[in-house]
C-alpha cells in the first residue's frame, strides 16, 4: 500500500460543545483539492468518536497530492440518529506540513451530506475554480428555497415564509439551552413576582392600592421613589429622558398649526420675565408628537372599544435643567372636544400625562421595538441568508448577530400580532 498510496492526510473531525450535539453514527469523508479528489473514506468507529468537543483524528492515504484542499464533503453512513452538530474539520498535509481548516458550525441531519469550504473569507470574484463557483451557487440556491419571502401585512416589511418555529432550519432555531433558558426565565419571573394566578386577570384597577396588591412584591428604593414621585411634572420629564424612547423628543422652533398653544396659556409655567417665543429661540422648548398613532384604529377588548391617544406634548427645560410638561393635547386634530390640558388643570392634567405615557408605550412597542428592531432586523437576516454564501466575509461578520432573529420574530407574529395575541387582546 505504501507504493500505491504514498500521500497521506490527517483528518480531524470536531464535534461542537453544546447540548445534544453528539452522535453514535458513522460518517464518510471526501477531500477535494486543486489537483484532484480523494476516494470516499468511511470514518469507522464503535459509537464513541463524535461526542461533545471530541477531536477524533483519521489518516487518509492517496496516490498523489491533491494540492490545496478546498472542499471537504461529509456524508452519512448508516445514520441512525436525527442530527449531529459539527464544529469543524481540520485537514493536515502530512508531507507538506500545511493545515486547512473547514468550519461547519451547523447541524448535519439524517440523510444529509454537506460540503465544507476552507475557512478563508472570499468574495465571489475571488473564486477561481469552477468547483468553488458551483459550490457557492448551490449553497445560495438551497438557501433561497429555504428562506422564502412573504408579505405578512401590507405596509409592513417582508418576512420569512415560515409559520412555525419547528419548521425553521435547525441552525437558526433556539438551541436546547437557549430554549430552556427562555422558558425558565418567563416562568421564574411570573413565580418570583407572584403573578401566575393573575395571568388572565380582567378586573379593572381602581386605585394605587390595587396596583400595589399585584406589583408590591419586590420593593426597592427605586420603586418606592417612583411610587412617591410619579405624579410630579419633573419626574414625568425625567422619565422621557431616561426611558425607552427619548428619541421622540424634538427641539421646537415653531408651534404646530394643529396644536394651538399660546404664550398666555403657558407663560405662568415658564420663568418670570420670559415668553414662549423667547424660550423657543433659546432652544428650551421641546415637542413630543405621536402623530403616527393617529393612523391606528383602537382595539375592542372584552367588548369595549378602547381609547388610543395620539398626543402632542410640549416640554420646557427650566434654568435648573429639568424637563417639565407645560401643555398636552391628546388627539392630532384641533377641536373643541380635543382641548389643550395645562398643569393648572389638576386631576385632568394627571390623566392627560397618563395618556401620554400610554401613547409612549404603544409607540415604543409598535415602532421603536417591533418595527425598527425586530422586523427590520429580519429583512437584513433574510437578505444575508439569501445572498451571501457562508464563505463571504460579510456573511461571517453578520451571521452571529442574526442567529435567533427568525425564531423570535415568528414567535412575535404568533404571540403578539396574531388574532389572539397581546396586541389584539391587551394593548389599546
Amino acid at each position: 500500500m505504501g507504493n500505491e498510496l504514498s500521500y497521506a492526510y490527517h483528518i480531524s473531525v470536531i464535534t461542537a460543545d453544546c447540548s445534544h450535539a453528539s452522535t453514535i453514527d458513522s460518517l464518510s469523508v471526501t477531500l477535494i483539492g486543486t489537483k484532484g479528489q480523494s476516494n470516499k473514506m468511511k470514518l469507522d468507529h464503535k459509537g464513541l468518536h463524535f461526542f461533545n468537543e471530541r477531536h477524533k483524528q483519521y489518516k487518509m492515504h492517496c496516490k498523489e497530492s491533491l494540492g490545496d484542499i478546498v472542499l471537504v464533503r461529509l456524508e452519512h453512513a448508516h445514520f441512525q440518529g436525527k442530527r449531529w452538530f459539527c464544529s469543524k474539520v481540520i485537514v493536515e498535509d502530512c508531507a507538506g506540513g500545511r493545515s486547512f481548516r473547514f468550519p461547519c458550525n451547523s447541524w448535519v441531519k439524517k440523510n444529509q451530506s454537506v460540503e465544507l469550504r476552507e475557512g478563508t473569507a472570499k468574495k465571489p470574484s475571488e473564486d477561481e475554480l469552477d468547483i468553488l463557483k458551483q459550490n457557492r451557487e448551490k449553497e445560495l440556491d438551497q438557501r433561497r428555497k429555504t428562506f422564502r419571502w412573504k408579505t405578512y401585512a401590507e405596509g409592513m416589511p417582508k418576512c420569512v415564509d415560515i409559520k412555525k418555529t419547528c419548521d425553521l432550519p435547525l441552525d437558526v432555531q433556539f438551541s436546547f439551552s437557549k430554549n430552556t433558558e427562555f422558558q425558565f426565565t418567563v416562568t421564574s419571573a411570573l413565580v418570583k413576582l407572584k403573578l401566575v394566578e393573575f395571568i388572565h386577570f380582567q378586573t379593572h384597577w381602581r386605585s394605587m392600592e390595587d396596583i400595589e396588591k399585584y406589583f408590591g412584591v419586590n420593593k426597592t428604593e427605586e420603586s418606592e421613589f417612583v411610587k412617591s414621585m410619579w405624579e410630579e411634572d419633573t419626574f414625568f420629564g425625567y422619565q422621557f429622558l431616561n426611558g425607552c424612547n427619548p428619541i421622540m423628543i424634538k427641539k421646537c422652533k415653531e408651534i404646530p398649526s394643529n396644536f394651538a398653544v399660546t404664550n398666555d396659556m403657558v407663560s405662568r409655567f415658564l420663568e418670570k420675565s420670559t415668553s414662549l417665543q423667547n424660550e423657543m429661540q433659546k432652544g428650551n422648548i421641546y415637542l413630543v408628537d405621536y402623530q403616527l398613532l393617529d393612523e391606528f384604529p383602537a382595539n375592542t377588548i372584552h367588548g369595549k372599544l378602547q381609547y388610543l391617544p395620539a398626543p402632542l406634548c410640549l416640554l420646557y427645560k427650566d434654568p435648573d435643567n429639568q424637563l417639565k410638561p407645560i401643555a398636552i393635547q391628546l388627539k392630532q386634530k384641533a377641536h373643541p372636544q380635543n382641548p389643550i390640558f395645562l398643569p393648572s388643570h389638576s386631576a385632568d392634567w394627571l390623566l392627560a400625562k397618563i395618556y401620554v405615557r400610554s401613547a409612549d408605550f404603544n409607540y415604543f412597542q409598535l415602532i421603536t421595538h417591533l418595527l425598527r428592531t425586530h422586523l427590520l432586523a429580519e429583512v437584513f437576516c433574510m437578505a444575508t441568508h439569501r445572498n451571501l454564501a457562508s464563505v463571504h466575509p460579510l456573511y461571517k461578520l453578520l451571521i452571529p448577530h442574526t442567529r435567533y432573529t427568525l425564531q423570535i420574530n415568528i414567535m412575535a407574529r404568533d404571540k403578539l400580532l396574531g388574532k389572539s395575541g397581546v396586541f389584539q387582546t391587551v394593548v389599546q
